[in-house]
């Protein structure tokens, strides 16, 4: 009796699993591939940061051209705009310690990439 169950129940079983829409195959792996992004969603060209060959002009730069310092952003920018604005042009580097956002490490991050004129 037991047998003829297991006989039966295979049977149906393999019926069930050459049917492709009812087989119960292991999940296959898809990757998600988006689709290319049209010119109208292309991300915004990335600004070029600052390297010792190219170095800001602390006393004539532009916020855009003060972002390109590595961890300067929009307002540490801003705050040195101001500062500038305030106090005159900076006679030394290190007055960069004035600002708010600005330390030692980030000032010797970005003291190679800076002159003064």
């Amino acid at each position: 009796m037991l047998k003829s169950l297991y006989r039966r129940v295979s049977v149906v079983l393999v019926a069930l699993l050459s049917v492709p829409s009812l087989a119960f195959a292991a999940p296959q792996k898809t990757e998600d591939k988006a689709p290319k992004p049209t010119a109208s969603q292309k991300k915004p060209e990335v600004k070029k940061k600052a390297t010792a060959e190219k170095s800001v002009v602390l006393n004539k730069a532009t916020q855009e051209q003060l972002q390109t310092l590595p961890g300067i952003g929009a307002a540490t920018a801003e705050r040195i705009l101001a500062f500038r604005k305030e106090k005159g042009k900076f006679t030394d580097i290190s007055q960069l310690l004035e600002i708010k956002g600005i330390g030692e490490k980030k000032l010797a991050k970005i003291r190679p990439l800076v002159t003064l004129d």
